[in-house]
């Protein structure tokens, strides 16, 4: 992830937070992205790690909804 876009999702996971402190545990990150050591990315891949998951998922039910995924 660039920088930029690293300091717009903390900014928005800050904001998500103290706005919906009862729902805090619900919005989290998929770190997908950056840099890893061969191992660790094949470890990761056997695990699940999937290219082009979204940057958040927030798993609150809303309506016809089951959760929102974010791409920064």
């Amino acid at each position: 992830m660039r920088h930029q876009e690293s300091i717009i999702q903390q900014t928005c996971v800050r904001w998500f937070r103290m706005k919906y402190p009862q729902l805090a545990l619900l919005l989290f990150a998929v770190p997908n992205g950056g840099a890893r050591l061969r191992s660790e990315a094949a470890i990761m891949k056997a695990e699940g790690t999937m290219k082009g998951v979204a940057d958040l998922l927030l798993l609150f039910p809303a309506k016809r909804f089951h959760g929102l995924c974010i791409e920064m």
